[in-house]
């Protein structure tokens, strides 16, 4: 009798051994496991800086906008230089929508 104790609190170590090894297994190597949050915390942190560097580039098309709306100047010298629409000594007319 007091073998079959024993054979019972092998068995019960054997399956509670199992299920922890289990646990762990699915716990670092799982879909939701460790390893899979650190790949998401690594890529959410390479987003984050494409974001900051996304919104800085924003910010500054935003400011060039303002400066070519502002500044006639500008506006011509792009006309002239990158769109190659006027040449020199030519008159130039501006027709402003109201």
């Amino acid at each position: 009798m007091v073998w079959l104790y024993y054979a019972k609190q092998k068995y019960k170590i054997v399956l509670l051994g199992t299920g922890i090894m289990i646990f762990g297994y699915t716990y670092l190597f799982g879909s939701e496991g460790l390893c899979a949050w650190w790949k998401l915390r690594a890529e959410n942190h390479e987003l984050k800086k494409e974001l900051v560097r996304r919104c800085s580039d924003c910010a500054f098309r935003a400011q060039e906008i303002e400066r070519w709306r502002d500044s006639g100047y500008l506006r011509e010298k792009i006309a002239r230089e990158e769109l190659q629409l006027m040449r020199k000594g030519e008159e130039i007319y501006y027709i402003e929508k109201v």
